[in-house]
């Protein structure tokens, strides 16, 4: 536990720092800018609001936080908003291409959303966005919203872990070429190019870009690729009435996956860090459950998104978003399972076939200090879910079937309409917003696979049409002292769709008998479930100036009904239900410094204290979890930098600490802090004979090669003996070389 004198020291000396910088600031005369209209070149963060807001309740990384973070965050979004306080990533490897596990204020980003310029990117099994299928040199900018985010983003599965929104780079003016080529350890390979057409005399804008990569695993037999991914994208001019824009995505990546630990592996890093998957079967299903291609991963994203939206200058502004969505996507792992007595082992294949089509019509009126917006957000989608299994045996696979089917009859449905208003008195600032949010699951028919290898149906396992919603209001209050200074109050309530649907359909059938003595058939279970909904209050200061950035902030969190493992005494078992309260405080700093001689520095700290409010009732009995920290959630991380730029020259190394985790609810099994230093080195050059620009990236990353375990993959009320934990990558570098025509 920490001590309330430490968490005490911490806070004075983030108040003497802030205050330090105020007062270099008032130092210098004539350095007052606006907050709002103030760009800072080589700023990697900074701060944005929705349009129709008045309040900056947001983050944004820029172009150039993009490039700081290198090579990974070039298919991964989390990579890129990894340089915001609040938020804990870790990778089992150092491209950005494997398994990741990331954190917002505590809160698992499954349960949070991506949407590009609004519109959701989500899918299930597992729940939540789809983080990896974007190339991000194709991005203009990436904001991420914690606690209260805006009405207006179409949130997909749910918003408690944070929103963030991707926006396109445009079409540019003038037609040209960009290519780069990446090389590195662990034979690593990225190419990427793109193609614009410059704007045509139909007032066309078009672009077409095309990524590869690969790389072998760090550890172990197996790939992390290969990726292919497409971009395209058209900006027309309608008339001088309005402008329409198309985006075209395509994905399709494959990877095998890395071995977890067990705990008292994870304890011993010397002798398990490079434990990985067998490289070749052995004849032995012990042993062949570990075997790489029993562990791998496939899926292929299509993506179609159209934004038409008046450009006419005057009080009223629409624009209508359709898109659609498509999913094809498995994903294969190994388990054990005790059947009459002997240890069997099997192979599940998670089978996912998604499309979702949806559009968000909107409408904002603008006025002199006033500005209102009203939308509707409205997807209809298929979600078809297959588990299939099969007996390793000496031989090879066995196929068994389906572990459960379910047959969907029709579409689900969301519906959510929301509005929103802001305004400005004078230094006064206000918002405020209502979104309701309406889901729908279609009734379905479940089979499970007799002896024959046949499916039949279940009438126990068959469930209704069902509906969950949610009111999600919103709220904010602003004062600014100054041009540069502001401080500000924000609300908001937010919310996770229920989840975990075939985990919960698999315990029953492993456990019928139990629930139909108790009466009960899988019906019964799912009509007991709640939508997640968190309550969230921001309270923060803004100062900018050529100098100095400043974005303290303090926040307060209550999460009702969350879902956890609990008693149900009818049953006599253990099983989810929405029976957990929980409760978080803290505290991030956002801190950049823009000094002489070419430096920025930056510091970016936070404390996060994300606890369970009451006891869980498992088994019978009480499990103590009241006022322990969640599993995987470190109290402290601290971030910062040094950017020195000197003739096309950029120097920037990075530091990153996590304090001490925790692999179960109980506090039984402890991660040990660990810190990271990464470098990059990048050189260009403007107007290099016929090129518009080159440029030269060198990337290394862990620099210190710090043995450490990454990712703990748990539940958050987790048990002891439970936690799948991973090896963070070693050492790794990256040779980037890139040119502009």
């Amino acid at each position: 536990m920490y001590s309330r004198t430490s968490i005490f020291s911490f806070l004075v000396f983030v108040a003497n720092f802030i205050a330090f910088l105020f007062s270099c600031s008032y130092s210098a005369a004539g350095d007052v800018y606006e907050l709002r209209d103030l760009v800072v070149k080589g700023e990697v963060i900074s701060p944005v609001k929705q349009a129709g807001d008045a309040l900056y309740s947001g983050s944004m990384v820029t172009r150039e936080g993009m490039e700081l973070k290198g090579v990974a965050a070039t298919s991964s979004i989390y990579e890129v908003v990894d340089l915001l306080p609040g938020v804990s990533l870790e990778s089992t490897d150092p491209f950005g291409l494997g398994k990741k596990n990331t954190r917002f204020r505590g809160i698992k980003s499954m349960f949070g959303s991506v949407t590009v310029e609004g519109m959701p990117d989500y899918g299930i099994m597992p729940i939540g966005p789809r983080e990896s299928i974007f190339d991000t040199p194709n991005l203009r900018s990436v904001a991420l919203y914690k606690g209260a985010s805006p009405a207006d983003l179409g949130t997909g599965n749910g918003n408690k872990g944070g929103a963030i929104e991707l926006f396109f780079r445009r079409p540019q003016e003038q037609a040209g070429i960009f290519f780069r080529q990446s090389a590195g350890s662990d034979s690593f390979n990225r190419s990427f190019v793109r193609l614009d057409s410059g704007r045509l005399p139909t007032k066309t804008g078009l672009f077409a870009s095309y990524s590869y990569t690969e790389a072998d695993k760090w550890k172990g037999p197996g790939e992390l690729g290969p990726r292919n991914h497409v971009d395209a994208g058209l900006t027309q001019d309608i008339g001088d009435l309005a402008e329409l824009d198309v985006f075209f995505s395509f994905n399709d990546a494959d990877h095998d996956s890395f071995r977890p630990l067990v705990y008292s592996q994870a304890k011993e890093m010397d002798d398990y860090y490079r434990l990985d998957y067998n490289e070749n079967r052995t004849g032995s299903p012990a042993l062949d459950r570990y075997y790489f291609k029993y562990n791998t991963n496939s899926s292929t994203n299509r993506d179609f998104r159209f934004i038409i939206k008046s450009k006419k200058p005057g009080p009223l502004f629409f624009s209508i978003k359709p898109y659609y969505s498509n999913e094809d996507a498995w994903r294969t792992e190994t388990l054990s399972k005790v059947v009459h007595g002997t240890t069997r082992y099997f192979m599940v294949k998670k089978i996912t076939d998604l499309d979702r089509v949806g559009v968000i019509p909107e409408i904002r009126w603008d006025l002199s200090t006033l500005s209102v917006t009203g939308g509707y957000w409205f997807e209809s989608a298929g979600m078809d879910k297959f588990v299939k299994k099969s007996a390793i045996t000496s031989t090879g696979l066995r196929e068994l079937g389906y572990s459960y089917y379910a047959d969907n009859d029709g579409r689900g449905y969301i519906h959510s309409p929301y509005l929103k208003a802001s305004g400005e008195y004078g230094r006064f600032m206000w918002q405020a917003g209502i979104k309701y949010f309406y889901y729908s699951e279609p009734s379905s028919t479940g089979y499970l696979t007799n002896s024959a290898g046949k499916l039949v149906e279940q009438d126990d396992l068959s469930l209704d049409d069902q509906s969950w919603d949610v009111w999600l209001p919103s709220a904010g209050v602003g004062y600014r002292i100054r041009d540069d200074l502001e401080v500000y109050c924000n609300y908001g309530r937010t919310y996770v769709r229920p989840y975990m649907f075939v985990p919960i359909t698999n315990l029953y059938v492993q456990n019928r008998a139990a629930f139909n003595a108790a009466g009960m058939v899988l019906q019964d279970i799912f009509d007991q479930w709640k939508m997640e909904k968190s309550d969230n209050i921001d309270v923060g200061l803004r100062f900018k100036t050529k100098k100095f950035s400043l974005h303290p902030v303090f926040f307060y969190s209550r999460h009702h009904d969350v879902l956890v493992n609990a008693y149900d005494p009818v049953v006599g078992l253990n099983y989810y239900l929405n029976d957990g309260e929980a409760r978080s405080i803290g505290f991030e700093l956002d801190a950049t410094a823009y000094l002489p001689w070419g430096l920025i520095m930056f510091f970016n700290p936070s404390y996060t204290d994300l606890e369970f409010t009451d006891d869980i009732e498992r088994s019978g009995s009480s499990v103590d979890v009241e006022g322990r920290q969640l599993p995987d959630t470190p109290r402290w991380i601290l971030k910062g930098g040094v950017i020195y730029s000197w003739e096309g020259l950029e120097i920037a190394p990075v530091f990153t600490y996590m304090s001490k985790r925790f692999g179960d609810a109980l506090h039984e099994e402890s991660v040990p802090s660990h810190a990271m230093v990464d470098l990059s080195l990048r050189y260009r050059r403007d107007k290099f004979y016929a090129l518009k620009n080159i440029s030269l990236n060198l990337e290394f990353r862990n620099i210190f090669d710090s043995h450490h375990i990454g990712i703990l993959d748990l539940y958050d009320d987790g048990a002891a003996g439970k936690t799948s934990y991973y090896s963070a990558p070693p050492f790794s570098m990256v040779f980037r070389i890139g040119a502009e025509w």
